[in-house]
């Protein structure tokens, strides 16, 4: 698990926010000082483009930070001049690592050096605009009542799951994105409960990683297998747990969710499967296109010496037909294992159905009728001439087979404009 880069981000993001709710929740226990009664939480938002070097900060975040306030929009070059050297340095290489690793969420803790000032930073990738962009949290301890519950607000504004439980497993406190995660919709559901008796809970595991923390203080953390919530969806949770207060027995619980995570492996899973089968495909297809070219050569080469009328050449020629069919099924493998380049051109279907005519001939019966009507009116179309040449032999090889008695087989070209009927 620790060669997992997400994993690593993950563990990462859950110890900056375990030791700042330590230390949040040893500032209101200690009831050590009295403090002015304001705000807990600071929130800002704010867009990051690294290639462009440019960084936009809203009204908010300009003064968390207690900036100039500009005329326009508040735009800064780089993090330096927004925040001190090592927090900014932090919060660069965190997004780096994270766009280095392909992950589209980052949530990590940064603090201000020679301050109780920290900022908890959730991040988000948006791919088509290439840049980060997020909410920022002050939380800072110096400004907390002690008397006051504003942990809870604290806690219910993270956008990770928290719950709080007593040495019994009895949830003491939740937290909105807890409730959310496990499709919690009423606060009977856990109320009064040991966190081993919800469903989703137990399935995890967690009970023996819980009595282990009670009994010897062993702080855990590991991967969920797929729960399904009470709203009946499937999670992957990431779980962190450890002790809140030691002279309280008092423990803690972060969830992480990491179900986009596990649909985005299994989905990289399923595209490395597919490329395996396309390779074999490919190489399949390259091998039996070389015994194919000698079966059509040497029937070619016997037919060329052969009365149409002889029995021999009655038999050589389904021969040869037989192959082409096998020939053109290995040009579709071909382009399914993607060795073989599409080359759209813009093409005239009726100059490129004309050109086959003598070919097309040449694959039928004698006892079938071949009719082109082909609209003078036609417009060009955008394709691979070799891919539409191919689909046109399928069909008359198809045909032929259809039509052992004989018949007429009429090639048609038109206008046509699809519609949802």
């Amino acid at each position: 698990m620790e060669n997992d880069p997400d994993t690593g981000n993950i563990h990462g993001q859950l110890d900056d926010i375990e030791r700042l709710l330590k230390k949040i929740n040893s500032a209101i226990i200690s009831n050590s000082r009295s403090l002015k009664p304001k705000s807990l939480i600071n929130t800002g938002y704010w867009q990051w483009d690294a290639d462009k070097g440019k960084i936009l900060l809203d009204n908010d975040c300009v003064k968390i930070f207690d900036l100039p306030q500009k005329k326009k929009k508040s735009f800064y070059k780089n993090w330096p001049e927004i925040l001190p050297a090592a927090a900014a340095g932090h919060l660069e290489s965190t997004l780096h690592q994270s766009t280095k690793n392909k992950t589209h969420q980052s949530q990590f803790v940064i603090s201000l050096p020679g301050t109780d000032r920290n900022f908890f930073i959730h991040a988000q990738w948006i791919a088509e605009k290439k840049q980060w962009q997020g909410i920022l949290i002050e939380l800072d301890i110096n400004i907390l009542q002690p008397e006051d519950s504003q942990l809870s607000t604290t806690i219910n504004n993270l956008p990770i799951g928290v719950i709080t439980l007593n040495k019994t497993a009895e949830i003491l406190s939740a937290n909105t994105a807890f409730l959310k995660m496990f499709g919690i919709k009423s606060d009977k559901i856990w109320q009064n409960e040991a966190v081993t008796s919800l469903p989703p809970i137990r399935s995890a595991g967690l009970e023996h990683y819980f009595t282990e923390l009670c009994t010897k203080n062993i702080e855990f953390e590991f991967e969920s297998p797929e729960l399904q919530n009470y709203s009946d969806e499937q999670v992957f949770l990431y779980c962190r747990g450890f002790v809140l207060s030691d002279r309280n027995s008092q423990y803690m619980i972060l969830f992480s969710d990491i179900t986009r995570r596990k649909q985005l492996e299994e989905q990289f899973t399923q595209y490395q499967r597919l490329e395996s089968i396309g390779n074999l495909a490919g190489g399949i297809a390259h091998d039996f296109n070389n015994i194919l070219t000698v079966i059509k050569g040497a029937s070619a080469f016997v037919m060329r010496d052969l009365d149409r009328e002889n029995e021999h050449y009655q038999n050589l020629d389904q021969i040869h037909r037989a192959a082409e069919r096998a020939e053109s099924l290995t040009q579709q493998l071909l382009a399914f294992s993607r060795r073989q380049l599409l080359q759209p051109k813009i093409i005239n279907l009726n100059a490129l159905i004309t050109g086959l005519h003598d070919q097309i001939r040449s694959q039928l019966n004698k006892n079938i009728e071949i009719k082109s009507i082909l609209a003078k009116d036609t417009g060009r179309i955008k394709a691979d001439p070799h891919q539409i040449e191919q689909v046109l032999k399928n069909l008359v090889l198809n045909a032929n087979d259809a039509m052992p008695r004989g018949g007429l087989l009429t090639v048609e070209t038109a206008n046509q404009n699809l519609d949802e009927d």
